[in-house]
């Protein structure tokens, strides 16, 4: 059985990203009948990407921006000191951290 659905610009416009054929997705919306074919719809809301949460997509998404940038191009990287000459702390400025000092 298939449920059409139709979602209009004012809802689309808020999608994080954009919906393909065979994509699952998770769609809030109301159900309305057409008449001219004697059927239901669903006029969508709001969808989400079903089984990946959006946080995970902001991330992925960011992941393949700064992969095409070359942030996590091997040849970029340097390499890390045996010895370390400073360490810096970076806090607020009532943050307990401020206060902390090490003599070893």
């Amino acid at each position: 059985m298939q449920i059409r659905t139709v979602i209009f610009q004012s809802a689309s416009i808020s999608l994080s990203f954009s919906p393909e054929d065979g994509m699952k997705v998770l769609v809030y919306g109301r159900v309305s009948s057409y008449p001219k074919r004697g059927d239901y719809q669903v006029v969508v809301n709001r969808m989400e990407r079903y089984g990946r949460g959006e946080l995970y997509e902001a991330y992925e998404k960011l992941k393949e921006k700064l992969k095409a940038e070359g942030f996590f191009d091997e040849t970029a990287k340097k390499p890390i000191p045996d010895i370390v000459n400073r360490i810096g702390i970076v806090t607020s400025q009532d943050g307990a951290a401020r206060y902390f000092k090490s003599n070893r």
